[in-house]
């Protein structure tokens, strides 16, 4: 966020829990991007705060691969993200911008083809 911030880009977390949020940045940096309350396994919800702030691109960085979850999040969340950057992207008759960032789950385990998640 602060090297976005740095580029004068704006900013708006889409996050289950902001208080969270306390704990990961300052106040200086949190006092630059809007943020708004919801569910990254939830395609609709993801559309509206697109929608609603007219975002042109997305950074995902969220998901779990740890315990306590039973279920790994991560496939959820990047199906959820991409069907709504691509159905606001038709709706706007514009393909919006979209990183998911993910880490050990879509690395391969070595020799045999799969990935980590498989």
């Amino acid at each position: 966020m602060p090297a976005l911030l740095a580029y004068n880009h704006d900013l708006v977390l889409y996050v289950r829990y902001p208080s969270k949020l306390e704990t990961l940045f300052s106040s200086a940096v949190l006092e630059r991007v809007k943020v708004t309350v919801g569910d990254a396994t939830d395609p609709a919800g993801i559309k509206q705060a697109l929608l609603d702030y007219d975002i042109e691109g997305i950074v995902n960085v969220a998901g779990n691969q740890v315990l306590p979850w039973k279920e790994p999040l991560l496939p959820k969340i990047a199906k959820a993200v991409s069907s709504a950057a691509v159905a606001v992207g038709h709706e706007r008759h514009e393909p919006l911008r979209l990183w998911l960032v993910s880490g050990i789950n879509v690395l391969q385990y070595p020799g045999t083809g799969y990935l980590l998640d498989n």
